[in-house]
């Protein structure tokens, strides 16, 4: 499940998950129970993606093993669902990615990592909905899109500001960096995802890191070769 850390360290849920709580008319006396069961539909959407693509409200009830009146008690339609499961899974791919993060002293390679890492995610044709879903929302509720992508830009920016603080790296602004580079990531996933032709994965992560290293202040020469690396047990694709 999507948490942000609390300032005490407490684990505190998603915001979609505590809005759809919030919708629920027990909230006062349940909303623990509440976030539960928003946690329960997500869950229940992301199965019916992996096994079968789309589906229906009645089809994600039956899945979650509730009665329909339920599921809108928590979400207003499947937009909403939708959008929480975009949520979901953009988080958990970066705290997947964060943690095999840690392996990685140099945040130059960790960068490197991370670019190549969303990239090679193109290499796996599961859960298709994911970016048609993804594509669309992004046209009907912008806002909410661009909150559920911030962790995107969140893990560079720590991973730039890092590589700035040890010299390794120059970004003018690096919040404005992350900010480029995710926008970047998720245009070129996009534009490669649903090319009739597309290369290897990693071939497209190499061009982009001979692009953003630079950009980053890295100063790799234009003539420099990239090598293409293997990479780790790539995180959930960064739809």
């Amino acid at each position: 499940m999507v948490h942000v850390e609390a300032p005490g360290g407490e684990a505190q849920p998603s915001s979609w998950v505590a809005r759809a709580a919030d919708r629920a008319p027990s909230v006062r006396s349940s909303r623990e129970r509440s976030m539960q069961r928003a946690q329960q539909i997500v869950q229940a959407a992301r199965r019916l993606i992996t096994t079968g693509g789309d589906f229906t409200t009645h089809q994600l009830a039956r899945e979650a093993g509730i009665a329909i009146q339920t599921l809108y008690k928590h979400f207003a339609g499947k937009d909403e669902v939708m959008l929480a499961v975009l949520e979901d899974v953009i988080g958990d791919s970066m705290d997947q990615l964060r943690r095999q993060g840690l392996a990685i002293a140099d945040p130059v390679e960790r960068l490197r990592f991370y670019v190549f890492s969303t990239m090679t995610a193109l290499d796996d044709d599961s859960g298709r909905l994911i970016p048609v879903e993804h594509w669309r929302l992004v046209q009907l509720y912008p806002d909410e899109v661009e909150q559920a992508r911030r962790p995107v830009a969140d893990l560079f920016a720590t991973a730039l500001q890092e590589a700035r603080e040890a010299g390794l790296l120059a970004p003018a602004d690096v919040a404005h960096a992350a900010a480029l580079t995710n926008q970047l990531l998720l245009a070129e996933y996009h534009q490669q995802y649903f090319a009739r032709r597309r290369e290897p994965g990693a071939v497209i992560a190499a061009r982009l890191w001979a692009f953003l290293l630079p950009a980053y202040g890295g100063g790799l020469p234009a003539s420099a070769p990239v090598d293409v690396p293997v990479p780790s047990p790539a995180a959930a694709p960064v739809p």
